[in-house]
């Protein structure tokens, strides 16, 4: 059986195109550049003859930083979603609108959208996907009108206030400790008992120990040993949140 028109045409094109890729040009031929503007055109012609069905080689497209910092945020929100719903007693979201320079590790401000009855009266622990961040005082929060909605704008004491303390445990047998803000990324472990700090090791979590009245939620993180046991990173902290939750036990 003789190969059709159109066959012998793509066989003579894909000849023609091997042997100009795979074959060294001769000096006396034309230069490089010639004989690369050949194979562009003869590659051209063999992808029109085919009728388009060979899709031409792309490379991958190039990853957007945006969407990647979309798609982190709406995970942690989903996770934020998820936590209160587990959460007993009374949860509200809160948008997080101020973080200032100054007290980037003393405060922020958030704004309560009001839907129905008024937050409950108390002191609430504000926390993000990733844990315990600080306390918010009702009594504190202002109210406002802004066209059809109300607002409630207080602001939040964050773990890492200078003087800010809890008790927490953290390592083996969850030893007790007293942590301590002071103005930073990093808080003071102080241990309880004596010799506790020996037995912990860089990178055990720290979690809110249930004692006191305010912090009486036992298992919350709040962030890790540092690699000098005597700190503890506030990783809950790592970034601005831009929502929290506020719950009242």
């Amino acid at each position: 059986m003789k190969p059709s028109r159109e066959g012998l045409r793509l066989l003579i094109v894909a000849g023609l195109l091997a042997a100009l890729s795979f074959t060294p040009a001769p000096q006396s031929q034309s230069p490089p550049r010639t004989r690369s503007t050949m194979v562009q055109w003869l590659s051209h012609r063999f992808y029109l003859a085919v009728g388009g069905r060979l899709a031409p080689p792309r490379n991958p497209p190039a990853t957007d930083p945006l969407r990647g910092v979309l798609r982190a945020e709406n995970d942690r929100l989903h996770a934020l979603l998820a936590l209160g719903q587990r959460l007993p007693g009374e949860v509200r979201t809160a948008w997080v609108v101020r973080r200032e320079p100054d007290r980037w590790w003393r405060d922020l401000e958030v704004e309560i959208p009001i839907l129905g009855p008024p937050p409950p009266n108390g002191a609430a622990l504000v926390l993000t996907s990733e844990g315990l961040i600080g306390t918010l005082e009702s009594q504190r929060l202002v109210m406002a009108r802004i066209g059809e909605r109300t607002l409630a704008r207080g602001t939040v004491t964050l773990l890492s206030a200078p003087g800010h303390q809890l008790s927490v445990v953290t390592g083996p047998g969850e030893q007790p400790f007293l942590l301590e803000g002071r103005g930073g990324a990093n808080l003071a472990l102080r241990p309880i008992s004596g010799g506790a700090e020996k037995e912990i090791i860089p990178g055990d979590a720290v979690l809110t120990s249930g004692l006191g009245r305010l912090y009486r939620s036992r298992g919350l993180v709040i962030g890790e040993v540092d690699s000098d046991v005597h700190w503890a990173r506030f990783s809950t902290m790592a970034s601005t949140p831009s929502e929290v939750l506020l719950w009242w036990r």
